[in-house]
């Protein structure tokens, strides 16, 4: 897991939109899918439910959410040397 990973799912959580994700993070639709199923195999467990064009996030990944966004949240305001 790296917090790379981490400000994708968050950035996906709150879109629920695979392209729309990607293009706000300027990255292939194919990344972002490949790296949610890094972060996905690496936890053990679903995060995202697929429903049409959208996701929508599981229980997992609602618990999962919880953490992530204040870590994003650090990592994007950090300072950097």
């Amino acid at each position: 897991m790296n917090l790379q990973h981490l400000r994708y799912f968050v950035e996906l959580a709150q879109t629920q939109h695979y392209t729309r994700t990607a293009e706000h993070l300027c990255i292939t639709q194919p990344s972002l899918s490949h790296a949610m199923a890094q972060l996905e195999d690496e936890l053990g467990v679903p995060l995202f439910e697929k429903n049409g064009r959208g996701v929508t996030l599981t229980a997992f990944g609602k618990q999962f959410l919880l953490c992530a966004q204040p870590v994003s949240y650090t990592h994007l305001t950090l300072p950097t040397t």
